[in-house]
């Protein structure tokens, strides 16, 4: 079988939804926990639909299916209901017999889609020998994920996505760049072609698009000037923005993301990639570029002129703490050659090193100037607890970066040495990285002075922290 992806969705062949978690009015209504999951997700890119593929330690081959939304695992709901929850705080795998078992066998198999094409699909072989299916036959249930005894054709069939594939766009309107070397912006200001216009400005309506995902990562790039959607034509295939068909492949492209906020944009009509080329009026779009070059490639331009986020809400409760390890962080001799004990004082220095990373699920790095407002940043404290601190605020960064620092940190210790002896002491600390899910409000300001505030839950916090710092003393006999 091929290399898997970390990073998936889970698509059921069966009604071709992702799965996902329960949405909480559902869960109350039927009185499921609010961690059962079931295969509803109808958007790729949202972070309730993605899931790692976690390796297992004890057995090559199987792996463990973490939530990313919840950081949970999926684990069945008790011995005697056979449904999923992604509800597991730890990966289990000591009792393979054990129902709370979180290991799964991806099993490849080749099977027909629904335009009875040829694709690779996966079966998910529970450790009880058992296989995931697709649920349809109990209401309360249904289109959840729960295990059978045997196979059952369709409903026990998945495809599965590499989540860091897919090409995130920002939910504001977007102008896109040429990189062929001219540098101008896409527009159809001069015709109805889309054309990479000299004149063309970022914030002109002509230039300015909504994109919209569509199945497997695909988009629909709307025109905010014909309100219509860009279309590669059939004569010369060069890309209007006419379309108001919503189903129709030649107004269907997958994003390739090629630079933090280059793209390109292959067809799924033609299965070729839009370039700009000459042509008599000017510098158009066509769709007949069969390899990736800059002629193909755009840069994603956010048509926002500043952003605030605040409200910044920290789900610590659905916080993880991974990659735990004991660093010796500094040590010092200490000899006392005299016939009576002494007790002696060391200075032990030790730099504090932590790293912060505040961002969200976005694939394209935006040049918006962005301000942020947070009272607090989570921080571990052992390696079952994550709290929030105000005292570590000033440590953030710029949204969407990673700010490492260092502080230098001196701490005394006293210790009574045995006579004729030497005294070695060293300072042990444990470090660790923790992961916090986060929601928050997003205010956009544009260029003609309007303003946009979204809600948003795709916020995920990354920091890397010390803790648990330990004091060693071991002696020996002096020479």
């Amino acid at each position: 079988m091929s290399q898997l992806p970390r990073f998936v969705v889970i698509k059921s062949k069966h009604n071709g939804k992702y799965l996902t978690k329960i949405a909480k009015e559902e869960s109350i209504a039927k009185g499921l926990s609010e961690t059962f999951v079931n295969f509803r997700g109808e958007d790729i890119t949202s972070p309730l639909v993605k899931f790692e593929l976690e390796r297992a330690k004890t057995k090559p081959g199987w792996f463990h299916i973490r939530y990313c939304y919840n950081n949970k695992y999926l684990t069945m709901q008790s011995k005697y209901s056979w449904y999923f929850l992604a509800s597991a705080d730890k990966p289990l795998e000591e009792d393979e017999i054990d129902w709370k078992n979180t290991m799964f066998k991806p099993i490849k198999t080749n099977t027909f889609d629904n335009d009875n094409n040829k694709q690779e699909y996966l079966q998910f072989q529970h450790v009880t020998n058992r296989y995931a299916c697709h649920s349809t036959w109990e209401k309360n249930y249904e289109d959840g994920l729960y295990v059978s005894d045997k196979k059952v054709d369709d409903f026990d069939t998945f495809k599965v996505l590499d989540w860091e594939s897919l090409v995130i766009f920002p939910k504001t309107t977007v102008a896109f760049k040429s990189q062929s070397g001219l540098g101008f912006y896409v527009s159809n200001k001069q015709d109805q072609y889309m054309r990479a216009l000299k004149d063309a400005n970022i914030f002109d309506q002509w230039a300015s698009h909504e994109i919209s995902t569509v199945g497997d990562g695909y988009v629909r790039i709307r025109n905010l000037s014909t309100k219509l959607f860009w279309k590669s034509e059939n004569t010369y295939k060069a890309v209007v923005a006419d379309s108001n068909e919503t189903t129709d492949k030649y107004t269907t492209y997958l994003p390739i993301k090629v630079a933090d906020n280059v793209v390109v944009l292959q067809n799924f009509g033609y299965k070729s990639f839009l370039l700009v080329e000459k042509d008599v009026p000017g510098i158009a779009l066509y769709t007949n570029e069969s390899n990736i070059s800059d002629k193909t490639k755009f840069m994603v331009v956010e048509q926002v002129t500043s952003r605030k986020i605040y409200n910044i809400n920290f789900r610590k409760e659905e916080g993880r703490v991974y990659k735990l390890s004991v660093i010796e962080k500094s040590h010092a001799v200490a000899d006392n050659p005299d016939n009576v004990h002494s007790t002696m004082r060391l200075t032990l220095e030790f730099n504090k090193t932590r790293s912060v990373s505040i961002r969200n699920s976005v694939s394209l790095t935006s040049d918006v100037k962005t301000t942020f407002e947070i009272d607090s940043i989570p921080l571990i404290v052992n390696k079952e607890k994550i709290k929030l601190s105000a005292d570590e605020v000033t440590a953030v960064g710029q949204w969407g970066t990673t700010k490492i620092f260092e502080a230098l940190t001196k701490t005394d210790y006293t210790l009574r040495v045995p006579p004729k002896t030497r005294a070695r002491v060293s300072l042990e600390v444990t470090q660790g990285t923790c992961e916090v899910p986060f929601s928050y409000a997003q205010k956009d300001s544009f260029y003609d002075g309007t303003s946009k505030i979204l809600e948003m839950d795709d916020g995920m916090y990354t920091g890397v922290n010390i803790f648990n710092i330990n004091i060693k003393t071991s002696h020996e006999t002096l020479p």
